[in-house]
């Protein structure tokens, strides 16, 4: 018993450090393997026999080949790898952006708008000269078109976003579908009494890679299964479950109090980066007094929008187009404008205060369960900068919808304030000037919607652009003949013999003042349309016989059109109402923001029409007045109200501009400084990982000779078994 025994003995040990030298080489081999851990044997002793003097060894075996990995050094390194993922993709994708608004070696928009305002202050020096005016038009020209390249190239960039957070979701998915399959091979090997190690590295390998692109929270069960979860609790792979993630176009959800009787919804459209929570903060139907009423939040409810004067902005529902049509007066209520949305409510009684909406005007991002609703996991940055962690908050598509909503969004808002405010300042100005030659037609620049007609201009519904500029007050027309000279003509509201040329428009409707002035609370286009027709008649030529003719307004699709007396022709002294600058009446520059913005056309076609001077007391534009030059030049240190949904602004339009630019930079510092710290804490944390699992070959080289040692050892221990089981065999002879 003792020979055979200690033949075993050797043989067991040979088999065991053979298959110790197999891992140990296998090792060597997959020195640069991505994602191997290193593999180890575990020796365990044989059940040893009772004999006497004792229990007698029968040597070991190779109980197990495992991994040398540590689980939660590896947890840590993907909850900071997901983070460096996302500030370094964020980094990546702000370089374009920050290109575009670094104007440290060329020229760009601050230099276009000093240049202007610079044209404007030479032409107050030359108002009659051809070059300058032709120079301020094509400066201008510049201007608008670097506005609509800036805004337009981070439009695309939205769109590459929105390319990018697919593919993502698309490879998330498809990773998913790998760790679930990984899962199922892995529980069957361990069925099988086996650890599939290279199966468990491949799994770990999925795992960063999903980490890459979202942050996520695991849970290792008994049986190798591993639950995959966002790390805001949505599982992904789950056992046998797997859940997928989808990007859904806008929707829109609503969210009613048990004691709500709202049987509507709402609708809204446009596009836009934030997220709208509407709470219902005025109840009643829409014929109400005063009328119900909501609340705004960009951030689910954390915050709510607030007015100039810093109260919170409360928006009040309007009624159907026709107060007096009883079949539409609960029907949809009229659409309210709330930034780059029109909002407007289907049914328009039993609002209910506390009931909310939610609109989610963009593409997002869903977790995906057939037996519930679609839930929104969009990341979204809260009014404050911290990440809401009801969402996803790491990973490559953190930074694409960082991208795309908070800094595109902002930085786009932005540009729109600055394009908006130089459009209406600019016009504003030139609307009541005047240049070499009068008006004899013009169609305005801005429309209403059509139907809108008999509204009041001063309502967002109307779709007029301008339509929270408009004030009351009056525009005052100046008529001349067919020689351009200026005309008195009868005024019944004025002293017989005055020698005022200007003439007011009058308004049957009556303001809330009391008075004829146009009042956009009151006032349609269809009233400023009339008030135009009902201007005096005034000889355009004196005759013999007198011609007699009175300039007169249509209505075009919505926009306003004025047209002179055949040989006459026609100016705007004043306009203390904004009303034909909100029409664009003689304005200089057309478009509602920063993405259409242009020069009108009139003035490109007759350069005379530029506006340098204004209309005098006696009708006429006195030689060389450069009072609209001058006033256009003090635009560029004016202080001017430049506004988006969510910030207010009293400052100068280069001013808004180099904060704009500032912004972007900080944005940039502060996306670099993170990507660099979490590159850093991540860069440890992997080190520590791999000074587990890494193959270290002076190591292995080591564990190779330990091992052949011990290998030879075996060998010879066999060798001597035998040698001692010739002497027993030979003591037969």
């Amino acid at each position: 018993m003792g020979v055979n025994t200690l033949l075993s003995i050797g043989t067991n040990g040979l088999l065991a450090h053979q298959v110790a030298l197999n891992v140990t080489g296998n090792n060597v081999a997959n020195v640069n393997t991505e994602g191997y851990s290193r593999q180890l044997t575990r020796f365990e002793a044989y059940q040893p026999m009772n004999a006497r003097p004792g229990q007698i060894g029968m040597g070991a075996y190779a109980a197990e080949i495992y991994r040398a990995f540590n689980q939660f050094a590896e947890k840590a390194y993907l909850e900071r790898f997901t983070h460096q993922s996302r500030w370094q993709e964020q980094q990546f994708c702000l370089q374009p952006v920050e290109s575009l608004f670094n104007e440290s070696n060329r020229a760009g928009l601050n230099s276009a708008l000093g240049i202007f305002f610079q044209d404007w202050q030479d032409l107050s020096v030359r108002p009659d000269d051809l070059a300058t005016r032709e120079a301020l038009l094509s400066d201008a020209d510049n201007l608008a078109r670097l506005m609509r390249n800036t805004q337009q190239t981070m439009l695309q960039q939205q769109r590459e976003m929105d390319l990018c957070i697919q593919q993502s979701v698309d490879e998330v998915n498809e990773i998913l579908e790998a760790i679930h399959e990984l899962n199922r091979q892995i529980v069957y090997d361990r069925s099988q009494v086996n650890n599939p190690n290279s199966l468990y590295d491949k799994r770990d390998q999925l795992i960063r890679k999903l980490s890459e692109h979202l942050d996520i929270s695991l849970i290792d069960r008994t049986n190798g299964d591993l639950a995959v979860y966002t790390k805001c609790g949505q599982p992904l792979v789950d056992g046998e479950a797997i859940y997928k993630l989808e990007v859904r176009d806008a929707r829109i959800e609503r969210h009613l109090l048990a004691n709500s009787k709202y049987t509507g919804d709402v609708v809204s459209s446009g596009k836009d980066g934030f997220e709208y929570t509407l709470e219902i903060v005025r109840g009643g139907d829409i014929d109400s007094v005063p009328p119900p009423a909501f609340r705004v939040s960009l951030d689910g409810g954390r915050t709510w929008l607030k007015n100039e004067d810093g109260t919170e902005l409360h928006v009040e529902l309007e009624g159907p187009a026709d107060p007096n049509d009883p079949n539409a007066l609960y029907g949809a209520t009229r659409p309210v404008v709330v930034k780059d949305l029109e909002i407007s409510f289907t049914v328009g009684r039993d609002f209910n205060v506390g009931d909310r909406f939610e609109i989610v005007p963009k593409k997002g991002l869903y977790w995906v369960k057939p037996t519930r609703e679609a839930l929104n996991i969009t990341p979204q940055t809260m009014t404050d900068g911290t990440d809401n962690s009801m969402r996803v908050t790491g990973g490559r598509l953190t930074a694409y919808f960082t991208v795309r909503d908070q800094h595109l969004t902002r930085y786009m808002d932005r540009m729109d304030a600055l394009a908006k405010a130089l459009i209406w300042e600019t016009n504003a100005i030139h609307c009541q000037g005047a240049g070499n030659t009068m008006l004899k037609g013009t169609i305005g620049s801005y429309a209403i919607k059509p139907e809108y007609r008999t509204q009041p201009l001063g309502l967002s519904s109307t779709g007029l652009t301008f339509y929270d500029r408009l004030t009351i007050g009056n525009v005052n027309f100046t008529f001349y003949d067919k020689n351009g000279d200026p005309v008195l003509v009868d005024d019944p509201y004025r002293p017989a013999g005055s020698s005022q040329y200007g003439y007011p428009l009058v308004f049957a409707k009556t303001a809330t003042d009391g008075s004829q002035n146009f009042d956009p609370l009151v006032h349609s286009l269809q009233d400023v349309c009339d008030a135009i027709n009902s201007l005096p008649l005034y000889p355009v030529d004196a005759g013999p016989p007198p011609v007699m003719g009175r300039v007169s307004a249509s209505i075009l699709e919505g926009q306003l059109v004025i047209n002179a007396p055949a040989g006459g022709s026609f100016a705007l002294s004043s306009d203390t109402a904004g009303l034909m600058a909100g029409l664009g009446i003689n304005n200089f520059f057309i478009g509602t923001g920063a993405e259409d913005i242009g020069i009108k056309t009139d003035l490109l076609q007759d350069h005379n029409l530029l506006a340098h001077g204004t209309v005098n007391a006696d009708g006429t534009v006195a030689e060389g007045d450069n009072t609209t030059c001058r006033a256009m030049a003090g635009l560029s240190t004016k202080e001017v109200k430049l506004s988006t949904t969510w910030e207010y602004a009293n400052q100068s339009l280069a001013g808004y501009h180099a904060n704009l630019v500032a912004g972007v930079g900080a944005d940039m510092r502060t996306t670099k400084f993170n990507a660099d710290y979490n590159k850093t804490l991540a860069d440890e944390l992997d080190e520590r990982v791999s000074a587990i699992s890494g193959v270290n070959l002076d190591e292995e080289m080591t564990s190779l000779i330990k091992f052949q040692h011990a290998y030879t050892a075996q060998a010879k221990l066999i060798t001597t078994a035998d040698q001692m089981l010739q002497t027993i065999l030979s003591l037969k002879q």
